[in-house]
């Protein structure tokens, strides 16, 4: 406001009414200078400048909005329902509200940019877009917003980043110094611990020596305020390191005068001390840094795509922590207001979103500040407007204008953490794809947290005190799944799992799933909270039977695999005319003194001939085959997820069993025909195919009955209409397509063994070029993870069925499994205490009433 007369207007105009409210007034406005902050939906912040003391922020409702009475109450009361009550310190503040009238709020003002803001950065930048901040915006803001203005800063990022698909021992100083400042440039913009650590890292593993060395940090422009931002906070994160680790790293800052002055450099030296470091913590940290590498890469080379699910991981490892201590502060907030006697409801924020936090980033971990309680009344429709994106995350009973909005904020929590991994966030309490092919862990806590139903949250997560959960132990249990997805994840992201390379050099890695398996499982077995063991047992329970299986479906790929290799090897006489597993057989003989078996010796002493090599080479394909389909599909979830062998429905336990058979079909039908007969191979190519079109069937019956019985309990994670599952469509085309091809492959059979057909070669080349191209390469590998998407949403619903209809609802029965009776009547209890929105959904399910009707 630099006219003065308009500022002068504007304080009269702003005079409240109130007594109360005039003195705060009076006492901290007038006299004061204004500014133009940011706009609302319904408001202008304007900053209060005061002389010697700190600025205040006045939310001035625009005129509009004033005359509404919901919203001139609502601001009225605000300073009585949430002033006086300050929680300081930690990872989340709340936001001290000074005085409120009618017309205004007036708060503390907070420097920073918005959750919201923080969230597009990276979108910002790739659009060479310009940050518009505030001179009160956080350092990291302000050096992004130089380097995004200067006309050569992202291309040349790009190229840098176009070059850094090598571990960082292949680079040059000068190339690891540019990632670092290509980091800021990404989406992990405040790991730069991670990036000092790499540096000092790769320059110990190149035994630079004793001697100091300047690195030289070459600005891409943006004037002097920028280069002394950027490079004093890696600076602090080095000496960091060398406090950390100080016979490891030393820090020597140049005093230089005219290279802080020119702003195009400055210098830092580095001074290693050779420390007797084990080599396992060297190879460690070269690890991380080639991993952080390759992060950064993908984060610029595919940032119009979905987040790989390792960089979602690094991205929730860093704003996770945060979130949750905002709801920590809320709840210890409330609870002093109870025991002051205000009441139980003040602390509940009801629109917890990303416009209503405050980022700051100190010494590289997140802080947030809560600001603007209370409901948004554009959010709940009070008042005509278009809901903006925001909206997304408040939590359905507040759009609803509901009275009952206990559990509002951990729906708004759920929502956040989605968007802090960067995935979409969509409406309707729906998870969105990217959580599920390869994270199904994080998927299904996020699930827990944004049921449209209130009575559905925490129904894993929150044991018998839902009402009442510990969020420290919530938090201890994402922040470890967060780490244990994050720890299993090998240095191939999904994107490169999408890939035919990834494929190809998959093959002779059959445990590469098992191996994924048992990092699960070791992480998941590590102490957390026992306050939240309800939720973590059954998944301790699924990652046990998972490993196993997997390791068996390997084993048994490996064994019978390795079998068809020697008959080869055999077949072509290396080895001096003894396969390999003749030789090693005899060997051991030789070394204990051990009379080889006769069956053993009739499986070893096999003489192949080259009539063979078209049977084993189909019998090569059905074992690629079948070890994919099943490592693919399979490997990560279970129908039988955190059900209790008497609680299990049926459909759950046909398509478990049949998909645990397949795991053994393909590798004993092959075993038929490199042990057993050659000749056998067209009747193991068509039993093999009916195994296939059995399970095929069986899992997408269960996964039909599951989302149906979803849609009757009304579970929000699963779409109500099926043609938005991902994946369940593809699926659903599986089970035709694998009868058709049993058809053929049986009629193939029947014309080669009564000889009709007499080219066998050519039949076993189409089976085996169709098995690998097809079904390991098309169906099993580049569509699986689409596919994925269904099967572990389906599973992930049928055991929040079970939890919802085990548990326990006052005056509520709730009648069998979902899943042996989709189609069941739903009663109406006449004395149950339900909410208002709880017997409408109930009703709907038993009308037969669609959601979107």
């Amino acid at each position: 406001m630099a006219d003065r007369d308009v500022a002068a207007l504007l304080r009269a105009l702003l005079q409240p009414s109130e007594e109360g409210a005039r003195g705060v007034y009076r006492a901290s406005v007038m006299g004061t200078s204004l500014a133009f902050h940011r706009h609302g939906t319904t408001s202008t912040i304007l900053r209060v400048d005061r002389l010697h003391e700190e600025p205040l922020a006045m939310k001035v409702l625009l005129p509009p909005f004033q005359k509404v009475p919901a919203i001139a109450q609502s601001a009225r009361t605000h300073f009585a329902t949430y002033g006086g009550l300050v929680k300081k310190g930690g990872a989340a503040d709340l936001v001290d509200v000074r005085g409120s009238s009618e017309r205004w709020v007036l708060m503390d003002f907070v420097p920073g940019i918005t959750l919201a803001e923080y969230l597009r950065l990276p979108e910002l930048i790739r659009h060479r877009a310009t940050v518009r901040g505030n001179r009160e915006s956080v350092s990291i803001l302000d050096a992004l917003t130089a380097e995004v203005r200067s006309a050569e800063a992202v291309p040349a990022a790009r190229r840098l980043v176009e070059r850094l698909g090598r571990p960082p021992e292949d680079m040059t100083l000068d190339e690891l110094l540019g990632v670092v400042r290509v980091a800021w440039l990404s989406a992990d913009l405040p790991r730069v611990r991670g990036w000092a650590e790499s540096i000092v890292t790769s320059a110990r593993q190149r035994q630079l020596g004793a001697s100091s060395r300047l690195l030289r940090f070459e600005e891409f422009g943006g004037g002097l305020a920028a280069g002394r931002t950027k490079v004093q906070l890696l600076v602090d994160e080095l000496r960091t390191a060398a406090k950390d680790a100080p016979d490891m790293v030393q820090v020597v800052l140049d005093s230089c005068p005219e290279h802080l002055d020119d702003g195009s450099w400055r210098y830092v030296s580095l001074q290693d001390l050779k420390a007797d470091l084990p080599a396992g913590a060297e190879l460690m940290s070269l690890a991380t840094a080639q991993r952080a590498v390759r992060l950064l890469w993908r984060a610029e080379r595919f940032q119009e795509e979905q987040p790989s699910a390792d960089l979602m991981m690094v991205r929730l490892n860093h704003m996770a922590p945060a979130l949750f201590a905002v709801l920590e502060r809320l709840r210890a907030a409330r609870a002093e207001g109870q025991e002051a006697g205000d009441g139980t409801t003040g602390f509940i924020h009801a629109d917890l979103t990303p416009s209503n936090l405050i980022v700051a980033v100190e010494e590289s971990a997140m802080k947030l500040t809560v600001v603007d309680f209370g409901r948004n009344y554009l959010h709940t429709r009070s008042v005509s407007g278009q809901q903006g994106r925001d909206a997304l995350f408040v939590a359905p009973e507040v759009l609803e204008n509901e009275s009952d909005v206990e559990s509002a904020d951990f729906y708004s929590l759920g929502q956040l953490l989605i968007a802090a991994a960067g995935a979409e966030v969509v409406p309707g309490g729906v998870v969105p794809d990217a959580l599920y092919p390869y994270t199904p862990i994080i998927a299904r806590f996020c699930e827990d947290l944004v049921q449209v139903s209130p009575e559905q949250r925490l129904l894993l997560y929150g044991g018998a005190q839902r009402a009442d959960v510990s969020i420290p132990d919530l938090r201890a249990v994402f922040i470890h799944e967060v780490d244990v997805v994050q720890g299993a994840l090998t240095f191939e992201s999904s994107l490169e799992k999408s890939k035919p390379s990834y494929l190809v050099r998959r093959i002779p890695r059959p445990f590469a799933a098992p191996v994924l398996q048992a990092r699960l499982l070791r992480g998941l077995q590590e102490a957390v909270s026992p306050g939240t063991r309800t939720g973590r047992d059954p998944l301790l329970r699924n990652a046990r039977d998972l490993m196993a299986w997997s390791v068996i479906s390997a084993a048994l790929t490996v064994f019978v695999g390795a079998a068809a290799t020697d008959a080869v090897l055999g077949l072509f006489k290396i080895g001096g005319g003894t396969s390999p597993l003749q030789w090693l057989v005899a060997r051991i003989g030789e070394a204990v003194g051990w009379q080889e078996p006769g069956w053993l010796a009739h499986l070893t002493h096999r003489d192949f001939t080259r009539d063979d090599i078209p049977a084993l080479l189909v019998g090569f394909s059905y074992l690629l085959v079948g070890s994919q389909y099943y490592q693919a599909l399979f490997s990560g979830t279970s129908p039988l997820l955190g059900a209790h062998r008497s609680a299990a429905g049926w459909r759950s336990w046909l398509a478990a069993v049949v998909v645990r058979v397949q795991i053994f079909s393909a590798p004993i039908l092959v075993g038929l025909v490199v042990f057993g007969d050659t000749e056998w191979w067209p009747q193991a190519v068509v039993a093999g195919q009916v195994f296939v079109f059995v399970c095929n069937v069986a899992v997408a019956t269960f996964l039909r009955a599951t989302f149906r019985a979803a849609r009757v309990a009304e579970l929000s994670t699963v779409p109500s209409d099926e043609s938005q599952i991902t994946g369940w469509y593809s699926f659903r085309r599986w089970w035709p397509s694998s009868l058709v091809y049993a058809l053929v492959t049986a009629l193939v059979a029947y014309f080669l063994l009564t000889e009709r057909w007499q080219d066998r070669d050519f039949y076993t080349t189409v089976v085996a070029g169709l098995n690998v191209v097809l079904f390991y390469f098309v169906k099993c590998g580049l569509d699986a993870p689409i596919v994925r998407i269904a099967i572990t949403r389906g599973c992930l619903a049928a055991e929040r069925l079970r939890a919802w209809h085990g548990a326990p609802a006052a005056g509520t029965a709730r009648g069998t499994d979902a899943l042996d009776a989709p189609n069941t009547i739903i009663e109406l209890p006449e004395t149950a205490d339900l909410s208002r929105r709880v017997r409408t959904r109930l009703l709907r399910a038993r009308l037969g009433v669609r959601r979107d009707a």
